[in-house]
């Protein structure tokens, strides 16, 4: 990860005001990061930008006083300085990461809650499909036994019809005959 200066060391490292610095920010001749803090926006930039502006000022101005050379050693104060930025800047990255963590976690709570009042609904509708299908076969078994019924009726009144056809088509036996009556003798 590059090194991050704030701006106040990045003013003391190029040798210009706090206020170049955050001029440099908004006019994007500097590149930054921006992080909210508690007293509003804080900038923290990376030393190679820093390093490239200085640059850039010095072949704009060829007779400005720049800030004595390090040899690629830093103080001892801008050293702390930007071990406390970089610390700053990795925690500000570790909340970033929980509250998106959190945020992530909240919409798996939202939707397990809705899951489970889906699943309420889905119960109730469950047992109402139960209680409309014990209505529905108990009425299968009445009509079932009404139609049995039904069909015994139906079998006995065939039954009568054939007997009654039956009876019609019988010739008829006369209790008395037609024949002539012989007479008894008494005996």
């Amino acid at each position: 990860m590059p090194q991050m200066l704030s701006v106040k060391q990045a003013a003391a490292l190029v040798g210009v005001s706090e206020r170049t610095i955050r001029n440099r920010i908004y006019s994007d001749e500097i590149r930054a990061i921006k992080k909210d803090g508690k007293f509003g926006p804080t900038y923290f930039i990376p030393e190679s930008e820093v390093r490239r502006s200085a640059a850039q000022e010095a072949e704009a101005w060829p007779g400005a006083v720049r800030p004595p050379e390090t040899h690629g050693r830093q103080s001892p104060e801008g050293a702390a300085a930007s071990d406390v930025a970089s610390v700053v800047i990795e925690l500000a990255e570790q909340v970033r990461e929980q509250a998106e963590q959190i945020g992530r976690f909240k919409a798996i709570a939202e939707r397990s809650e809705a899951i489970e009042q889906t699943a309420e609904a889905m119960r109730v509708e469950r047992d109402r499909i139960a209680q409309e299908k014990y209505g529905l076969e108990l009425r299968v078994a009445e009509l079932t036994r009404e139609s049995e019924a039904r069909e015994r009726l139906s079998e006995e009144l065939q039954e009568a019809h054939a007997r009654l056809r039956e009876l019609e088509t019988t010739p008829r036996r006369r209790w008395f005959s037609t024949a002539p009556r012989k007479e008894r003798t008494p005996a």
